[in-house]
């Protein structure tokens, strides 16, 4: 039977530095989400998950409009 692990992961934005931070097991930094998310799949992780904290955003709605916190949950075949 195929088996999965999975990672859970913060990426929040940090504006002093103006990158996305990922935390959890796997830390590193990265000026966009595509690019935090590419960086995961090089590394085997396929995101299935994203979901938006609660709280501050950036833009305003009705228009584009992106939440500086995310809980992002990632997984790839047990080895």
């Amino acid at each position: 039977m195929e088996q999965w692990e999975y990672e859970v992961l913060a990426v929040s934005w940090d504006r002093g530095n103006e990158t996305w931070q990922v935390s959890g097991p796997m830390e590193f930094a990265a000026s966009t989400l595509v690019e935090a998310f590419n960086r995961m799949g090089e590394a085997g992780w396929e995101r299935v998950s994203l979901t938006p904290y609660i709280g501050e955003v950036l833009g305003s709605l009705p228009g584009k409009w992106e939440a500086l916190n995310y809980r992002a949950i990632f997984k790839r075949r047990k080895q």
